[in-house]
């Protein structure tokens, strides 16, 4: 092969090399158009349809007390109570349970345990925000434990 060709071969790679994006990151445009992703919110796992952060908790044993407060942005927290048996928990929430009955929002008050050599019962506590729109045309809120299911009229 003549050396003019070779030469020729080389210039075009390393031109072309160097007028191209960088091949394994995005540029610094591409950078800033990027959608930023929260990392609060758990992806799905596109193959499986599994999603490997979903919440584990478990119904706590008894609902104590609930509360509907409204805030200074004219949205509701609904406050709720609840006492577990000889155990430790963590990370409580209220998850929205599907009812069959009319103006009625259901949840389920649940936590993640830890398993405790004490056999005290501890109080849990959590809150969710609801928008007025929610709450529109709701005439009670009731959530469930393990034993109860707690009505909150309004």
């Amino acid at each position: 092969m003549p050396v003019y060709k070779l030469y020729l071969f080389t210039l075009l790679f390393c031109a072309g090399c160097a007028s191209t994006p960088n091949i394994f990151e995005l540029s610094p445009k591409e950078k800033a158009n990027q959608i930023k992703i929260n990392p609060l919110i758990p992806r799905e796992n596109i193959i499986t349809r599994t999603n490997p952060k979903k919440y584990t908790g478990e119904l706590v044993e008894k609902v104590t007390d609930a509360e509907l407060t409204i805030t200074q942005a004219d949205d509701f927290i609904l406050l709720a109570s609840g006492v577990i048996e000889s155990a430790v928990a963590y990370d409580p929430r209220l998850i929205p349970v599907t009812t069959e009955e009319p103006n009625t929002l259901k949840y389920s008050f649940k936590a993640r345990y830890d398993v405790s050599k004490k056999n005290e019962n501890s109080t849990i506590t959590t809150a969710i925000t609801l928008g007025t729109k929610k709450l529109e045309n709701i005439d009670k809120i009731l959530i469930e434990s393990k034993n109860t299911i707690f009505e909150l009229k309004l």
